[in-house]
C-alpha cells in the first residue's frame, strides 16, 4: 500500500451491529456466510506524493539549511501508525572519505526526515589506482509519508546517491 502512496492511519473493530443490511458472502461462496464477529478495519489514508529532487550542489544545501524553505510538509495529515522501515546500502568511489556528519548534512538537505540513520559500514582504499571506495547504510522511514520498498529504493539511489554524486563528484557502484 505505501508503494502505491497509502498510510495505515487506524485500526479498529467493525462495528458489525450498526450494519445489519452487511452482506457476509464474498469470494468462496454466495450461499455460505464468513464471520465478522471480532473482525479488523484497516483504514488508508491517501498521503502526498512529495517531489523530492537531487541537491546539485554546496550552495543549495546552504540555503536549505539556514531557511527551512524546501522542508516538505505533511499537508493531508497523514500520521502512520506502523511506518516501514527500509535499509539500503551505497557503495561509491571517492577522492577522499566523506564523514558522517557531511553525508547526514546532504541527506537532510534532500530528504528531511525520511532519512534516520546513516553509518559508514566499510571503506577500501584501491592499491593501484589509491581511489578510496566507501560503502555506507542508510535507514528510511517516515511517520508522516509513505514510503514502501520501491519508493525507497528510489529515494536511495537516484535522489540521495544522486546528491552525493552531484556535491561530492562520487562514481557510485
Amino acid at each position: 500500500s505505501q508503494d502505491c502512496g497509502f498510510c495505515l492511519v487506524d485500526i479498529g473493530h467493525f462495528p458489525a451491529k450498526q450494519f445489519p443490511e452487511y452482506s457476509q458472502v464474498g469470494y468462496r461462496s454466495l450461499q455460505k456466510g464468513f464471520d465478522i464477529q471480532d473482525s479488523i478495519v484497516h483504514v488508508f489514508q491517501k498521503g502526498d506524493d512529495l517531489p523530492y529532487k537531487p541537491i546539485q550542489d554546496l550552495e543549495t544545501i546552504g540555503g536549505y539549511l539556514s531557511t527551512k524553505e524546501n522542508k516538505h510538509k505533511n499537508e493531508k495529515n497523514c500520521r502512520q501508525l506502523y511506518p516501514l522501515t527500509h535499509q539500503h546500502h551505497l557503495s561509491f568511489w571517492c577522492d577522499n572519505q566523506i564523514s558522517e556528519t557531511e553525508l547526514q548534512k546532504i541527506g537532510e538537505a534532500c530528504l528531511g526526515e525520511v532519512i534516520q540513520q546513516i553509518q559508514t559500514i566499510d571503506r577500501y582504499k584501491d592499491p593501484c589506482s589509491g581511489r578510496t571506495s566507501q560503502t555506507i547504510s542508510v535507514v528510511y522511514q517516515s511517520l508522516d509519508h509513505p514510503v514502501g520498498p520501491k519508493r525507497s529504493y528510489h529515494l536511495h539511489y537516484h535522489i540521495f546517491g544522486q546528491s552525493l554524486a552531484n556535491v561530492f563528484k562520487v562514481k557510485l557502484r
